[in-house]
């Protein structure tokens, strides 16, 4: 059997058949499902990642805050889990207290009012970052401190321990 002049012409045109089109439909469709799926995980590590280091920067600003003022305290005792002690860094006077407030941020109470250790922004992130732990622990001439940071989660990114010495003003 041979072929007729127009089935000879229609097939030297060389085109697609349907069969061909819908695997280079799925192959395509299956390549870019791939990128989408790579640059939503790396997405999603970046982001932890940079939480993870937003935390670290928060638990050292939080450490360097609260040395600062424990350095130069005195008569730092712990009652009922609230630890008092009279600040000279800012003249505060007796009766200061460092608190976690139901934000999670780290506050320094004083005659009724309250001190943010650091700004706002620095809680802030993709989730939002708080003070989860907080311990000061007078102990003979020196006080071990304790903080942690964690996410909005409960998680916890971030701890810092030290002890401070405080020295007389």
């Amino acid at each position: 059997m041979s072929k007729s002049a127009a089935a000879k012409k229609l097939c030297a045109q060389g085109g697609l058949t349907i069969l061909e089109l819908l695997i280079t439909l799925f192959l395509v469709t299956l390549a870019g499902g791939i990128i989408a799926a790579t640059v939503d995980l790396s997405t999603r590590q970046l982001n932890d990642r940079t939480q993870d280091a937003d935390a670290q920067l928060l638990c050292s600003a939080l450490s360097l805050f609260v040395q600062n003022e424990l350095i130069y305290a005195e008569d730092i005792a712990s009652d009922a889990g609230t630890v008092k002690f009279t600040d000279h860094v800012y003249a505060l006077g007796s009766g200061c207290s460092f608190d976690v407030n139901t934000d999670g941020r780290l506050v320094l109470n004083y005659s009724g009012n309250s001190y943010e250790a650091v700004g706002a922004g620095s809680y802030k992130g993709r989730k939002a970052l708080k003070v989860t732990g907080l311990t000061i622990a007078p102990s003979g001439d020196t006080v071990q401190v304790t903080i942690v940071v964690s996410d909005k989660k409960g998680t916890e990114l971030a701890t810092s321990s030290f002890t401070v010495k405080p020295i007389a003003p």
